[in-house]
């Protein structure tokens, strides 16, 4: 099941992460090898460290922890390194349709690309990037910003009257990445005592689940 909260702002956070895809290397007697994808689609993945964080901020990632399951359920993640598009193409109208999926696409030329359906955009503009004041999601079409119901947990993008064929649909704003804790435990610990406050340090490791 998924839930949309995010744990909670931690002093001592660090962060690494991003896609991981699955690509099957085989040697060949010539030298070269031989390269095929097993999966075309990347999952993201995440580890955060807690570096000497007050126990309460600890225990408020327990609480995550605990209210997750462990692994069973999942929950929104801020990926640094790719949260937000701008003027982002995510569909052509033809006239009929009104329903339309949040994408990105990754083109850094020479033909190669990448799309991507983003199903948990930051529709209000929550997330900050270092105190920023937040970005909501604006859609346009044909580049004129248009009233649309985006749905926060799927990423769809609904239109009340369908728009014209051709037109150019696109998006900017921020998302999360839908996650879940990559194993059952916790494993923090307690390792000193600062003005009588508990120091805690821990790791948190995190996978993306395209599911939900």
């Amino acid at each position: 099941m998924f839930y949309p909260i995010t744990i909670p702002p931690t002093p001592g956070f660090g962060w690494q992460g991003g896609a991981e895809f699955d690509t099957l290397i085989r040697a060949q007697e010539s030298g070269r090898n031989r390269r095929i994808p097993r999966r075309y689609i990347g999952l993201h993945r995440y580890v955060a460290p807690m570096k000497n964080i007050p126990l309460q901020a600890a225990q408020s990632i327990a609480v995550v922890h605990k209210a997750m399951l462990g692994a069973a359920h999942t929950f929104l993640h801020i990926d640094y390194l790719d949260n937000q598009a701008f003027n982002e193409e995510f569909g052509i109208g033809d006239g009929s349709t009104k329903d339309f999926q949040l994408k990105k696409t990754y083109s850094p030329g020479a033909g190669a690309s990448y799309e991507r359906d983003i199903t948990k955009p930051d529709v209000d503009g929550d997330i900050r990037i270092q105190g920023d004041a937040g970005i909501p999601i604006e859609i346009l079409v044909n580049g004129i910003a248009t009233a649309a119901t985006v749905n926060r947990a799927t990423g769809n993008v609904h239109f009340a009257s369908a728009p014209a064929l051709g037109a150019v649909l696109t998006w900017s704003g921020r998302h999360y990445v839908c996650v879940r804790f990559n194993r059952d435990d916790l494993p923090f610990t307690v390792d000193n005592v600062s003005n009588k406050v508990f120091i805690t340090n821990g790791s948190l490791e995190l996978i993306e689940e395209l599911n939900e």
